[in-house]
């Protein structure tokens, strides 16, 4: 008898070192894979105003209060988010490491690794076994819509909105399990954390509901009345400080864009989650609407595979219910780009539906070898997908080209900012030709394409057309900022219009307040900056 027991304590202690060594593995595993994003640059798509824009506010003595009391770019910024976790994960990077970048994307991977990590406890702990649920986890790091979270700085924003809510749900459900008073604690805390992650937060306790309602023959007794009386005051607290930090942002019905494109995303998303895509571009084709619909039907067969009682239905049904929940609220806002950050959390509903299928299927033991082998052949294939699509966000420039070719019209914002990527990669010829296109294409009308216009012509030395472009915006009242007088002013000076570059220097001085000492200050600066982009222009 002292024999068996001796096996059995080994037996578990060698069972317990196996799963700690996939928790390791779990971690390590979607790090290896994104190491090489570590070196990438930014994109200039909010990721330059988190790092550097925002970088004097992080100094203040009050910051970490300050995340709360202001939008999500510190009043930076014109913006109407308000996201106090996802500004402190970035005042917390500034002062570990200041302005680096590649620190940001460090801590970019080290948060899509904990997301991973937290996966693989919440599936081992309530859904799967220990091989399925290793195997639902590692597809989930290596899913190719990974990339938009775990490779694009501000993506990082749905990492943290994935492990507040899966906090908060498995504290939820060891309330339902357990009725401990700090269990419910715990919940309302990472509840909290939801709504700071992301605005469309505010639809969790009503996921939570659906769970309870779907699986009520797992608990026996009501969800109590302080459970609900917390999530409205939850709710409540999180609308009152949103309102405080932001007082132009509304939350309202109207903010839903009922366009086009974003019902077609339903679409694009689901393709993407099942036949990798790995799209740039917010353009939805045909073919792209038929595969989407296949993955919609494929999805809502595996969630009712062989579901004959009622039970079995009704937990078919909330997961199936979470992807199309979570994905609905990116009908609020317009997508300029294809943001697959936002189906970071939708795919881990779409991954458990079919897990919970092949948990089925490997009921018969015939088919364990074929189910396997045909899972970890889909996550080496998303594995090499990532690696390689990853390299779209390197720059800011490979980042809008890829933008760019893929879309089926021409995104205008896209192009300004590719005006400006192509100045910062030092391909200033090219840029004016850029600028000269979009600005032809708005005819004229958008002033901050005209501007990018203006800036371009001014670094090409075309002196007398940058002069025409800043007058047009003049005459026009648009932009009327010092950086446009500056450029009029540079014009001139370097046309040789005494007569012009003395009177734009005349209403910089009103319009800046300075005295000429500091004005001529300030011009040497810009004109080292000039100076130092045409260094740095590259001669095709």
């Amino acid at each position: 008898m002292n024999k068996i027991n001796k096996a059995i304590h080994k037996t578990d202690k060698n069972g317990k070192l196996n799963v700690i060594l996939l928790f390791i593995a779990v971690f390590l595993i979607p790090f290896i894979i994104y190491a090489h994003t570590i070196n990438f640059k930014l994109t200039s798509i909010d990721d330059n105003d988190f790092i550097h824009t925002c970088a004097p506010a992080y100094a203040s003595k009050t910051i970490f209060s300050d995340v709360f009391k202001k939008d999500v770019l510190l009043g930076r910024n014109i913006t109407f988010y308000y996201r106090p976790l996802l500004s402190l994960s970035f005042v917390i990077d500034n002062k570990i490491a200041g302005e680096s970048e590649k620190y940001a994307h460090f801590m970019n991977i080290i948060l899509h690794c904990v997301s991973v990590l937290l996966i693989f406890f919440f599936l081992r702990k309530y859904l799967f076994d220990t091989k399925l649920s290793f195997l639902a986890a590692i597809l989930f790091a290596l899913h190719p819509l990974g990339i938009y979270t775990a490779a694009w700085i501000p993506g990082r924003n749905d990492s943290l909105f994935l492990i507040a809510t899966l906090l908060s749900f498995i504290f939820f459900v060891e309330y339902l399990k357990h009725k401990k008073i700090y269990q419910l604690a715990l919940h309302i805390f990472f509840l909290l954390a939801v709504f700071f992650a992301k605005e469309s937060g505010i639809i969790a306790p009503f996921v939570f509901l659906l769970y309870f309602f779907t699986h009520r023959d797992m608990y026996k007794k009501n969800l109590n009345i302080v459970v609900y009386v917390l999530w409205a005051a939850a709710i409540i607290l999180f609308i009152y400080m949103r309102k405080a930090a932001v007082p132009s942002g509304k939350l309202s019905m109207q903010m839903i864009a009922f366009q086009g494109d974003n019902i077609r995303m339903f679409f694009d998303y689901f393709a993407s989650a099942l036949f990798l895509k790995t799209p740039l571009a917010a353009s939805v084709s045909i073919k792209t609407i038929v595969l989407g619909s296949i993955a919609m039907i494929l999805t809502t067969v595996a969630a009712f595979y062989k579901k004959t009682n009622k039970t079995a239905i009704l937990h078919a049904c909330f997961y199936l219910a979470v992807p199309f929940i979570f994905i609905a609220t990116n009908l609020f806002g317009n997508r300029l780009w294809f943001q697959g950050n936002r189906m970071y959390l939708p795919l881990l509903g779409i991954i458990i539906i079919f897990f919970l299928f092949f948990q089925t299927i490997l009921k018969n033991k015939k088919n364990t070898k074929i189910v396997y082998a045909g899972i970890v052949c889909f996550i080496l294939i998303c594995s090499v997908i990532t690696v390689k699509k990853s390299y779209a966000f390197k720059s800011s420039l490979s980042f809008l080209d890829n933008i760019i070719q893929g879309s089926a019209e021409v995104n205008q914002t896209i192009h300004k900012f590719r005006v400006h990527a192509l100045i910062e990669h030092g391909y200033i010829k090219e840029s004016l030709k850029e600028a000269a296109y979009i600005a032809e294409f708005n005819g004229y009308y958008d002033p901050e394409i005209v501007f990018a216009l203006a800036y371009s012509l001014l670094l090409n030395e075309n002196f007398p057309m940058a002069a025409n472009v800043c007058e047009l915006l003049i005459s026009r009242n648009q932009l009327i900022t010092p950086v446009l007088f500056l450029n009029a002013f540079l014009s001139y000076y370097f046309m040789g219009d005494n007569e012009k570059s003395q009177f734009y220097y005349g209403e910089l001085l009103k319009m800046t307040g300075l005295t000429p000492a500091n004005l001529d200050h300030q011009i040497n600066r810009y004109l080292n900056q000039l100076s130092t982009i045409k260094s740095n222009e590259i001669k095709l």
